[in-house]
């Protein structure tokens, strides 16, 4: 009870600095090596099973910090570089002006932002069906669907919104945490994840559509945000049109492989 009680007041300690402005990285790095160093002051070892231990539980932080940091670095972290150069390229070369040109003339159809960001919120989580990592469904909706809801009217605060929640949705069947949810409730794979988790993630999917559509309106207001959609004609590019297609290749990768 005691550690999750520990857990907690630090997880709100981080949550009030990082509110009042302070660096979100700096206040995570030294919210997590608190609660390393009272696991280890609580006698508890931090290392896995699978890294020795140096003999000295102080010493063990490093190894651990370490450990990750090699892991994290040499996979996700790669991935994530890869993942932005392939988004400023895409930039580069005009095939994101390309996406918006496109994409706009049907979609000024609709004439309210927000309704746009509710649609776009939904395109996203099923984009989450082929991507399971959260960094990297981030990455590549940043790269693709961020520029076209801004020029259409969307603020870049809502926009950036968007692009982030959908990983707080389960719906990708082969994710980690079906997988080891599913074991652990024994239960067969697709029967726990399209019979127990799939109906869960459709009624907080309309919550959240329903939440996006009055908290991001409510925060341009607060905010004396006026946004208007982007006149195409303004936008300059060369690129010609099958151009369109390169940034949302990647998806199709991602679920043939």
């Amino acid at each position: 009870m005691i550690e999750i009680l520990i857990g907690a007041l630090v997880a709100v300690g981080v949550g009030r600095y990082i509110v009042k402005g302070y660096s979100p990285t700096g206040v995570l790095l030294t919210g997590g090596l608190l609660l390393l160093i009272i696991s280890v002051i609580m006698g508890k070892s931090v290392l896995p099973a699978s890294v020795t231990s140096t003999g000295y539980r102080l010493i063990d932080i490093v190894e651990y910090v370490k450990n990750l940091l090699m892991s994290r670095g040499g996979d996700l972290g790669m991935m994530i570089m890869v993942l932005c150069g392939f988004a400023s390229y895409m930039t580069h070369i005009g095939a994101n002006d390309v996406v918006v040109k496109l994409a706009s003339r049907p979609l000024k159809m609709i004439n309210s932002p927000y309704l746009l960001m509710v649609a776009a919120y939904i395109v996203a989580c099923l984009m989450s069906l082929a991507v399971s990592s959260a960094t990297g469904l981030g990455v590549l909706l940043m790269a693709t669907l961020f520029p076209v809801m801004v020029n259409m009217g969307i603020s870049r605060g809502a926009a950036a919104a968007i692009c982030a929640s959908p990983a707080s949705i389960i719906l990708a069947p082969t994710s980690g945490d079906v997988i080891l949810a599913a074991q652990a409730s024994e239960m067969p794979l697709i029967d726990f994840a399209f019979k127990t988790t799939l109906p869960i993630s459709i009624a907080a999917i309309l919550g959240m559509c329903i939440a996006h559509f009055f908290w991001q309106r409510y925060l341009d207001r607060k905010e004396h945000i006026e946004t208007e959609m982007l006149d195409v004609n303004e936008i300059k590019t060369h690129a010609p049109n099958f151009y369109a297609i390169l940034p949302f290749h990647t998806y199709y990768w991602c679920i043939s492989f």
